[in-house]
């Protein structure tokens, strides 16, 4: 997405219009479209797999505003559940390689049960059809507090106009007419914005998929506007004529976004390392515990509110520190185990549609708790540079891999094996880089291998960059973090101010 003049900080960038919005919230209890599909594919399907359902009706149906952005959605995609198991294991990360037969297996039973209703969309699409609604929807959705239908609001208020004249029609006093008239849509007003804490909704927007993701773009705003339930995306930077519009699609580690956008992003700030099989590789590097110390120690975890899941792995951050909730279990380990606090687990829990493991550090790092120290013991930190050293050992080399992906530069970019052994020599390499960081920091002498302060981000729900409602028309105004959308395609019969867009046709480049 280029812009054709001048942007500044806070201009509007693109308006979509409610009709070109599909959505569904965390109170949606049936198919708004009855006999979609069968009602309990419905009920037990996550927000995603709804969207997607909604998704095959508008393609089936083909309503006339929606015609130009269905022809611009990708016809195919070449995420990782496509790849073969050999370009898999040559990612050479075993903690995504696992999360992603997990979603293999999860879409084949949910296609299984698709194929099985007797109802709607089941009997005229395909599981493929229904595994390409869902990668456009995990692609390019937004998320954000829901606050109600505003036409339920707008018609709220005109009802609420409606009596007040009637009342003044009867001879009812003006001013109590007016106070009554103000405190109701007062009330109500508050009443959403209560609500909405509470509640979610996910928005697939029509066309708002053509601006590219930067981490850098994070200031970029995307709102809901609170009485016409549009989407707008607004500007964060100013951006010059004929330069790239750039948007983040939230602090998104490098997993994910190959996971469920296919292109990773070089030094990503909010990228991390998730190191699998904890016991196991702290008794094969560290003479530092004992099987039967560490068992111990374990135990007394257990018993402060630490689940075998929670202590099963650590998780590495993008500057080589350690997530708040791992440098506690490291310290609980090696530490003082007499100055061991209780750790609340539920305060550290995920929310369920989780598909990023660098949200456990936002939940962590807002979550507080016992038994984290500013300092790993020094025992800790050698542990944890011994299992970094020992999970590079395993592997090829950053050098070997750079000079692999430097053999591929001149590669024909239609081959797709091509394509997908320089995104995985790529992923591997920032994760080596990561690798390497940690290393560095947990070897120093100077004890300064402290938690992570890089995710202390006030956000509303973890693993997404909320869309946040905007009250600007009565003089509230919000925070907020954006989701946007990957392809690039040229926007046609939306609001637009300050701006005119075009796309290059070119693909993402991380």
């Amino acid at each position: 997405l280029y812009a054709d003049e001048d942007i500044k900080a806070g201009d509007v960038v693109v308006t979509v219009p409610q009709d070109l919005l599909i959505t569904v919230s965390s109170i949606t209890k049936s198919c708004p479209t009855p006999g979609l599909v069968d009602d309990e594919l419905w009920a037990t399907s996550p927000w995603y797999v709804r969207l997607a359902f909604l998704l095959l009706e508008k393609v089936k149906l083909r309503p006339v505003p929606w015609g130009a952005q269905l022809d611009a959605l990708p016809f195919t995609f070449d995420t990782p559940i496509h790849w073969p198991a050999e370009t898999l294991e040559a990612l050479q990360y075993p903690f995504l390689v696992n999360k992603i037969t997990e979603q293999k297996a999860n879409l084949e039973d949910l296609c299984q049960r698709f194929k099985q209703g007797k109802t709607g969309i089941s009997k005229s699409m395909s599981s493929q059809d229904l595994i390409w609604a869902i990668e456009c929807v995990r692609s390019r959705s937004f998320m954000g507090p829901y606050p109600g239908d505003p036409r339920g609001r707008t018609l709220r208020s005109l009802l609420l106009l409606v009596l007040s004249s009637v009342s003044a029609a009867n001879g009812a006093d003006p001013g109590s007419i007016l106070g009554g008239f103000l405190a109701a849509t007062a009330f109500g007003f508050a009443s959403d914005v209560i609500l909405s804490n509470s509640r979610r909704q996910y928005v697939l927007p029509a066309f708002a998929d053509m601006a590219n993701h930067n981490s850098k773009a994070s200031s970029t705003k995307a709102d809901i506007n609170f009485w016409t339930g549009d989407v707008t995306i607004l500007s964060g930077d100013k951006v010059d004529s004929g330069k790239q519009v750039f948007v983040s699609y939230g602090p998104k580690s490098n997993d994910a976004l190959l996971q469920y956008y296919g292109f990773i992003e070089d030094d990503n700030p909010h990228d991390v390392y998730v190191m699998t099989g904890l016991s196991e590789k702290l008794l094969a590097t560290s003479d530092a515990v004992t099987d039967r110390e560490l068992q111990s120690r374990k135990d007394k975890l257990r018993n402060l509110g630490w689940s075998a899941e929670m202590m099963s792995s650590i998780l590495i951050t993008a500057d080589g520190t350690l997530a708040p909730v791992s440098h506690a279990l490291m310290t609980g380990i090696f530490g003082d185990e007499t100055k061991l606090e209780p750790f609340d687990a539920k305060k550290l829990s995920v929310p369920a549609d989780d598909d990023d493991p660098s949200n456990a550090n936002v939940a962590a790092a807002t979550a507080g708790g016992g038994g984290i120290a500013q300092v790993l013991p020094a025992n800790a930190k050698k542990a944890l540079a011994a299992m970094c050293q020992a999970e590079l050992d395993a592997r090829t080399s950053i050098e070997d891999d750079q000079a692999r992906l430097a053999e591929l530069a001149d590669g024909d970019d239609a081959d797709e094996s091509v394509q997908r052994e320089r995104l995985a020599l790529q992923f591997r390499i920032n994760k080596k880089s990561l690798l390497k960081r940690c290393v560095t920091k947990a070897s120093t002498d100077d004890a300064s291998h402290k938690t992570s302060r890089c995710l202390d981000t006030n956000l509303d729900h973890p693993q997404r960059a909320p869309l946040v409602i905007c009250y600007s028309a009565i003089g509230i105004a919000g925070v907020h973090q954006p989701r946007a959308m990957r392809r690039q395609k040229r926007c046609r019969g939306l609001t637009q101010a300050a701006f005119k867009a075009h796309a290059t046709g070119r693909p993402q480049q991380a």
